[in-house]
């Protein structure tokens, strides 16, 4: 029950742990054999879905939308609780953080860089001026050579209760 809570808490961005009385009732049917039905849920911002032996625990969409951040060079910012996003002091101008979104994976076919649409790739930060993608890290892609040594995107995973990585500290985007 702990590792479905902390990837529950982990894919919705969550500060805190997941409410235990919400999540029993899931996990008992994910172990009880009925998760071989096909089953959905949500819970603290994330959504679960199982079918067969998969479960499937990834952000979810719709319930709140998902933030549109302008920064600039030198910025540190956690966006939707998910990523912490760098800009080096170096990148002139402003760039909009939001998620790449079925207008995002049309623009990378644009550009030539056909990937299938999964539903966690949609809520993946993409960085963009005006109206032109330049980056989207979750996938490696990068519009011109140099961004990825300008622009970054990282997964924070648990900053709760984990005493490692993803802790929310003096460094982090969250500190400042």
């Amino acid at each position: 029950m702990r590792v479905i809570g902390r990837c529950v808490a982990a894919a919705g961005g969550s500060g805190e742990p997941v409410p235990l009385g919400k999540l029993e009732p899931i996990v008992a049917r994910l172990w009880q054999g009925k998760a071989r039905k096909p089953g959905s849920w949500t819970l603290a911002r994330a959504q679960i879905t199982a079918a067969g032996e998969v479960i499937r625990i990834e952000r979810e969409p719709g319930r709140l939308a998902l933030p549109v951040v302008t920064v600039a060079g030198g910025a540190k910012v956690l966006w939707d609780g998910r990523f912490a996003i760098e800009i080096a002091d170096g990148l002139a101008g402003d760039l909009e953080v939001r998620a790449l979104g079925r207008a995002g994976l049309a623009e990378l076919k644009r550009l030539g860089c056909a990937v299938k649409g999964a539903s966690g790739l949609l809520l993946a930060p993409s960085f963009w001026r005006a109206n032109n993608l330049l980056a989207v890290p979750a996938i490696d892609f990068w519009v011109q050579e140099g961004l990825d040594r300008l622009i970054s995107a990282d997964f924070m995973g648990l900053r709760y209760n984990s005493g490692g990585i993803g802790v929310v500290g003096k460094d982090d985007p969250e500190a400042s």
